[in-house]
Parts: C-alpha cells; sequence; structure tokens
C-alpha cells in the first residue's frame, strides 16, 4: 500500500495542497537539492516528489532513492525530471499540461500589445521624467493593431490552441505548423453556442515566409530548432515570441537578426541562463522572467490538478 508521506519540493499554491491534506497525506516541505533531496527522501519515506522546474530530478537522484514511487512535476514539460531512468525504476513521473495553458497564452498576447503599442518603453520613459509626455505620444505614435496580422503557431498542442484562440477572437490570421498533425482544431462557446474552427497545418516553408508573427509552443529539444537557418527563411520584419523553452532557440542566431532588422521585434519569456545581456537589454526585446504559468489562477489550477492525480492513484 502506498503510503502518504509527500515531499513539496517548490512553491505550489495552497488550494491542492490543502486537498491532500483533508484526504490523509502528509506534507512535508522543502528546497532540496541532490544528496540533499535524495537523503531527505529516504529518511522520510518519502513517496511521492512534487517539484516545479527548480529541482533537477536526475539519474542519480532517482537510482538513490529508496521508496520514491511518484514524481509530480507541476507544469507543462519533464524537461527537469529524467523520465528514461523513471521507467527504469517503475516510477511514475507525471506533469500538469492543462493548468497553465491560458496563463500562458494570455502572456504571448501581453508581449504582442507592449511590442506594437509601446507599452513598456512609454511606461518606464515617463516615471522617468514626467516631463516627456508630450514628446513621447509624438515619438510613440505609430504603433500598428494585431487585427489583420497574420500570426504563425509553432505547435498544435493545448497552448497553442489557446493562442489561436485568442488570436482569432483579435481578428488575427492564422497559421499553424506541426511535425506531424494534419489540422489544428480551435472551439468556441458563446453564450452557450458551440463552434469549431479547423486550421489546416502549413508546410514549413509557407508557415515561415507568410507569417507576421511567429509565436513558438513547442516542448524541450536538446538543439535548437530556432535556428539561424530557419530565421533565414522568415518574412523579413517578423517578430518572434518564445514562451516555450530557451533551449529551443539559438540565441546568437535571434539577436543577430534582430540587429539586422530580420526580427523586427521579439517577445520572451525563457532566456538562457547564461543572460545574453546584448539580447535581454535590446529596445526591440520584450522580456520577463518566465512568468507565463505564474497567475493566481493558473497556481491553484496547477496545484489542483497535480493533486486530483494523487488522488486517482
Amino acid at each position: 500500500m502506498l503510503n502518504k508521506n509527500i515531499l513539496v519540493n517548490d512553491s505550489f499554491h495552497s488550494g491542492g495542497l490543502k486537498l491532500l491534506e483533508s484526504k490523509g497525506f502528509s506534507l512535508f516541505k522543502g528546497n532540496y537539492e541532490g544528496e540533499e533531496l535524495v537523503r531527505f527522501i529516504n529518511e522520510n519515506n518519502i513517496s511521492i516528489l512534487l517539484v516545479r522546474s527548480a529541482t533537477k530530478v536526475n539519474r542519480k537522484v532517482i537510482e538513490a532513492c529508496k521508496t520514491l514511487k511518484y514524481i509530480g512535476r507541476g507544469g507543462v514539460g519533464m524537461d527537469n525530471v529524467d523520465e528514461a531512468a523513471c521507467k527504469e525504476k517503475g516510477i511514475m513521473a507525471f506533469n500538469t499540461p492543462v493548468g497553465s495553458t491560458t496563463a500562458v497564452a494570455e502572456m504571448v498576447f501581453a508581449h504582442l500589445l507592449s511590442l506594437y503599442r509601446f507599452i513598456s518603453p512609454s511606461n518606464h520613459l515617463i516615471k522617468e521624467d514626467i516631463s516627456k509626455v508630450k514628446s513621447l505620444k509624438k515619438e510613440f505614435s505609430h504603433g500598428q493593431e494585431l487585427k489583420g496580422k497574420t500570426i504563425g503557431i509553432w505547435g498544435t498542442g493545448r497552448i497553442g490552441t489557446e493562442v489561436a484562440r485568442l488570436a482569432l477572437s483579435f481578428g488575427m490570421n492564422v497559421l499553424a505548423y506541426h511535425k506531424s498533425n494534419s489540422e489544428m482544431s480551435v472551439e468556441f462557446e458563446i453564450r452557450g453556442k458551440k463552434m469549431e474552427v479547423i486550421i489546416p497545418i502549413s508546410s514549413l516553408d509557407e508557415f515561415l515566409q507568410d507569417s507576421d508573427i511567429i509565436s513558438l509552443h513547442i516542448p524541450h529539444h536538446d538543439s535548437a530548432v530556432i535556428t539561424a537557418n530557419v530565421i533565414s527563411k522568415m518574412k523579413s520584419g517578423v517578430v518572434f515570441l518564445n514562451t516555450s523553452r530557451s533551449s529551443n532557440v539559438d540565441e546568437e542566431a535571434l539577436l543577430k537578426a534582430i540587429e539586422s532588422g530580420k526580427i523586427s521585434k521579439a517577445g520572451l519569456d525563457v532566456f538562457s541562463s547564461k543572460l545574453n545581456s546584448e539580447l535581454l537589454k535590446h529596445p526591440n526585446v520584450s522580456v520577463t522572467p518566465h512568468l507565463g504559468a505564474s497567475t493566481v489562477e493558473g497556481q491553484e489550477k496547477i496545484s489542483m490538478e497535480l493533486a486530483r492525480k494523487i488522488l486517482e492513484f
């Protein structure tokens, strides 16, 4: 019989944790890494480990944990958990692919609106010198509307589909690209009436050439997907957005493309831990410190999704 000891090793919304406690689970909270993580799990007979993206659960940790049966990762993706090692040891690893969908999709449009309407620079400059209000109104008078723009969504999972739904609501044209799918289905419900929009999958060349905006929504890749070669095929002046994983983008190639004007603007919620200051400080880059899933509602959904999955075991 599964014991009910859970180590919550990263920060989680209290909603799901309270649900687990009400069902008789004992929750231990910490922020352990490596050998300390292994020691705590073994000494406290932990059967379930809950993590976000900060905790690295590698093969060495997994093989050394004697009592661990389940690893729950709050959020999309499993790139900080060695799934192969889990499978070999009979540990079930799972994530929460649904909870952060709305939050991440809305972050895409937060960046887009800020880039197209100069929200971030005008806000900063007015606070820096309030006497600049009139001059800034003229300086930033060439903003653009989203309506009528063509957004290319690379990746047709839950988040990509939600981005498509929001884009259609803005009156945008939507293109989609996926290596294996043939179409993307986008469902709406308005006043109780349901409707479905089918978006066919474009070829990669058409997708890159015809998109005014490209938003990346794919899992972690060990090598970059957005390379200098891929960027060279994009429409000149394209806007690029990444709320997926920093490893999916060659940041040096991205910076060169921004400096040359090939990519006119970029919105980044994820970026390399090496912190390329030239890229992150570039005036045509909107940057946030991986806040895509960080809404109160999103965090509660993630926490509750984890808890419900555990209760199903």
